[in-house]
């Protein structure tokens, strides 16, 4: 095929009218050549510009093609030269050459119309096409050709091009072809495509035509599906399942060996319907009801019934599915499995009886179980749970965070949100039930992860502990009392001797005769009362329930319990230092804190001896798990205890004192911490040269942050 001359790129009608104008120079500069060495016809070479013009850039090129010839002869080839004029006898052959031109460029427009519809005819085929010429070159082939061989064929030998094609199948087509003028078809297989093609051949004038399609899938779909049936066969006679198919009607064609075994049957028997009567008598109506719907709907079924084993004549339970499919002829088959699930049975009947029995046993107890799927968030109430909430059905995650004291919600939340990290679940908290009733609940649980280590489930059991709840705040008020008691012969030692200073003063009063000293003795008397209704506010402080928190200094909180111990540490002969940090300011319970502090002085004091020392400190610090906290620290150089009793002091009614304590003050102490989401930590040594102990407890500071979780070991 001949090819335009390449331009830069430019705009097409730019590049076509250029092409034009590029025809005419050269016709111009060989026909002027041609003038200097014989005597040539004029317009010769200018209507081959036209030709040219016409078939590579088009008619409106060709036609300025003919016009800008036409000029060019007339100035510098026709007499007189250099002056456009035409003389009668030149303009015939200019009306000539003008027809000729016109009549060459309309053939040779429809010519190029033509050709450039079959190309692209045969560029929007989907298989490749090729001409060759009876020399094997390749004269025409489609785009489609082109992508296929990864090169353009066009011009190159076949054979040369594609030298491994000799001695083959293509070589012995092609040559039929070309010899006997006869169409074929071949397939083969390409090695440098590493693919399939299937090749149609028939004769043209030139030589042959090639239509190539590029056959690779259906190839691979044909050996797959070769292959594949080869190892359906060897499947369903390696597979423990019993496997058997059947046409459309439901007549069985194949069974695999499992099935004849356990039927005892014939191939021959089977496909005489003999296999029904070994069904379970209960269970072959509904069976064969279910089949002949199937086969007269067209659907898939999936049943569960009982067969007897041709071996030992016991029924077994069995787990049937059939499909429809396609085999490879088009033709509508049934595929049927069976799984013998007797022993999935028996299992199935054990785990309910576990369940039942489980159940009896949460009943008992009182207790709820639970499962949350973590990914549906769905949960499975496996006893109790609903009822200990009191709503009608526990089924979703929303279910029970509506059901969530509001005051507990966000607490726990956090709490979730932890045993998603730790994989241990233990949680107090509120529900409202449905009639509006507020019951305390305790929760323990475990998350369950896949093979990524990634959160499934959380499993778990619920407490109901709204009694054990009102026994602790009965037991807090115990504690109340027992407190006031300890303090009541420190507050009436404090209050005495003010009180016995003002009778003094009353004494002397009523006999003095001098009116400064008598105003001196007056003076003292109102100090003394003024320390006596301190004494009283302190104690009413101490002991008056708040409401809701307040801003509270640690140091000054501390100050007030000491005044109210002041005679009982000048009896005990014990030396009592502080050390307050500046800005320890935080939200609290007032009157619970005192209450924490005075529990530490007062278990300090009965451990020291005379000449003991006890310090108190308050310090401002940064927990890793409570963030900035205000750190209250009690140690004394008292007799200290072991490992086995720092385990057990925060138990309630634990005591070392014997018929002086009620084992209540640190169990409060650590539950009134917990309620501030502060925690208390114990240091203490009983030995001989080394003794002592060292209470801390933290406030967090930032008392909306996330609630961390600690238990009395902390």
């Amino acid at each position: 095929m001949v090819k335009a001359p390449v331009l830069p790129d430019m705009p097409r009608s730019v590049k076509a009218y250029s092409l034009s104008i590029l025809f005419v120079a050269i016709a111009f500069f060989l026909n002027r050549t041609l003038h200097s060495i014989t005597v040539a016809p004029p317009f010769a070479t200018f209507l081959w510009a036209v030709i040219l013009s016409a078939w590579f850039a088009g008619t409106g090129p060709a036609i300025l093609a003919m016009l800008v010839s036409t000029i060019l002869v007339d100035y510098y080839l026709l007499h007189p030269v250099y002056q456009l004029s035409v003389g009668p006898s030149d303009l015939l052959r200019i009306a000539l050459f003008l027809a000729t031109s016109s009549i060459i460029t309309l053939l040779a427009s429809r010519e190029r119309r033509q050709s450039r519809k079959l190309n692209s005819i045969l560029d929007g085929m989907s298989d490749a096409f090729l001409i060759y010429d009876r020399d094997w070159r390749c004269i025409r082939a489609n785009r489609r050709a082109a992508d296929l061989l990864g090169r353009d064929p066009v011009g190159s030998i076949l054979w040369n091009a594609a030298p491994e094609t000799r001695d083959s199948v293509v070589w012995d087509s092609l040559h039929r072809v070309m010899q006997e003028r006869l169409p074929l078809s071949y397939e083969h297989y390409y090695p440098p495509l590493k693919a399939w093609l299937q090749a149609d051949c028939f004769p043209t004038e030139e030589g042959i035509s090639v239509f190539l399609r590029d056959i690779t899938s259906r190839k691979e779909s044909e050996e797959s599906l070769k292959s594949s049936e080869a190892r359906y066969r060897f499947l369903a006679e390696s597979m423990s399942q019993y496997v058997w198919t059947t046409d459309e009607k439901g007549n069985v064609d194949y069974a695999n060996h499992h099935f004849l075994n356990f039927t005892g049957q014939t191939f021959a028997e089977i496909q005489a319907g003999k296999t029904a009567k070994l069904i379970h008598p209960e269970d072959r109506a509904r069976v064969l009801a279910v089949v002949g719907e199937s086969l007269a709907l067209g659907k898939p079924y999936e049943l569960e019934y009982r067969a007897r084993r041709n071996s030992d004549g016991s029924y077994r339970w069995f787990l049937a599915r059939c499909e429809l499919f396609t085999d490879p002829e088009g033709k509508l088959k049934w595929l049927g499995t069976g799984i013998d699930i007797t022993e999935r049975k028996k299992a199935a009947d054990i785990i309910n009886e576990n369940r039942q029995q489980m159940r009896m046993v949460l009943d008992a107890a009182h207790v709820g179980a639970w499962v949350w799927d973590l990914n549906t968030n769905e949960v499975v109430d496996l006893g109790n749970t609903s009822e200990i909430f009191g709503v009608p059905k526990l089924d979703t995650i929303e279910v029970f965070m509506n059901a969530l004291h509001p005051e507990d919600l966000e607490r726990t939340k956090a709490n979730i949100a932890t045993a998603l990290q730790t994989g241990g679940y233990d949680a107090e908290y509120r529900v409202v039930r449905s009639n509006g009733e507020i019951r305390w609940v305790r929760a323990f649980g475990s998350v369950l992860t896949d093979e990524e280590n990634r959160p499934t489930q959380m499993a778990g059991v619920n407490f109901d502990i709204t009694e054990k709840k009102r026994i602790e705040q009965a037991l807090l008020k115990s504690e109340k009392l027992a407190a006031v008691g300890r303090l009541a012969a420190s507050v009436s030692h404090e209050i005495n001797n003010p009180l016995e200073a003002v009778t003094n003063l009353l004494f002397l009063i009523e006999r003095e005769q001098d009116s400064l000293r008598l105003s001196e003795y007056i003076k003292i008397a109102q100090q003394e009362l003024a320390r006596v209704t301190e004494i009283a506010k302190q104690t009413l402080r101490f002991h008056r329930q708040p409401s809701h928190r307040s801003t509270a200094s640690a140091g000054e909180l501390t100050d007030s319990v000491l005044m109210l111990f002041r005679g009982r540490i000048a009896q005990a002969g014990v030396n009592v230092t502080t050390e307050y940090a500046s800005g320890d300011m935080f939200l609290c319970y007032a009157s619970e804190v005192r209450q924490v502090i005075a529990n530490l002085v007062s278990n300090a004091l009965d451990a020291s001896l005379a000449g003991g020392k006890i310090r108190i400190r308050t310090k401002v610090i940064t927990s890793p798990n409570l963030g900035r906290s205000i750190q209250v620290t009690v140690a004394d150089t008292g007799r200290g205890m072991n490992a086995a009793t720092q385990k057990l002091i925060y138990e309630p009614f634990f005591t070392t004192k014997e018929s002086t304590g009620t084992g209540l003050g640190l169990w409060v102490s650590l539950e009134i911490a917990r309620k501030h989401n502060g925690v208390i930590r114990v240091r203490s040594s009983n030995g001989s040269a080394k003794h002592g102990t060292v209470f801390t407890v933290l406030f967090p500071m930032e008392t909306d942050s996330a609630t961390a979780t600690f238990t009395a070991a902390d």
